[in-house]
């Protein structure tokens, strides 16, 4: 709870009071994520859906970006025959094993670099929590684009959801993301 408390406070001061130039803004997303490595081998395409805020700083480029994300992956069925011709085993046995689907909802900051509209970088950390909570990292961009009232966000991001916490032997569970949604 401290680290929260301590957190907040670093949060405020990197704030500027007169909010700069730019405006505070909130998205909403939705999306798809293909597993990548030995995540493809247990899950299939993942459907998302999440909802952030852009906190302006005093730098017109570089805003703070605090957001949730709900994920959903269909576990994969696998059957995997070996064949042994030696002198003592003769014979063909098949395994086949079904994981289980996995729904992860993200907690994620990290600073946006970038202007109010068009090209921009986010790299943030991430809170991830399915069965087990574990720590992540995103590396991300997108593109937004201005329309009247509100602007198009299209973006795209390298998931990690358990870089940090992860138990021994435990595979890293990673995907690609690419979102389409709107900022208000």
């Amino acid at each position: 709870m401290k680290n929260i408390g301590i957190s907040i406070i670093v949060l405020l001061i990197l704030v500027d009071v007169s909010w700069g130039q730019s405006k505070f803004a909130v998205g909403l997303e939705a999306g798809l994520s293909v597993p990548t490595g030995s995540t493809s081998d247990k899950y299939e395409v993942a459907f998302g859906a999440g909802a952030f805020a852009i906190i302006p700083l005093s730098s017109q480029t570089v805003a703070i970006v605090i957001g949730a994300d709900y994920l959903s992956m269909a576990g994969k069925t696998t059957t995997e025959t070996k064949t042994y011709n030696g002198p003592t085993i003769f014979g063909t046995i098949t395994t086949t094993t079904s994981y289980n689907d996995l729904q992860v909802t993200s907690i994620y900051a990290g600073p946006k670099i970038g202007g109010e509209s068009g090209a921009y970088f986010l790299p943030a950390l991430s809170f991830n929590s399915a069965k087990d909570t574990r720590f992540g990292l995103y590396l991300g961009g997108g593109f937004l684009l201005p329309l009247n009232s509100i602007k198009l966000n299209l973006a795209a991001r390298y998931g990690i959801l358990n870089l940090f916490g992860r138990d021994e032997g435990e595979d890293i569970k990673d995907g690609i993301g690419i979102y389409a949604g709107v900022v208000f």
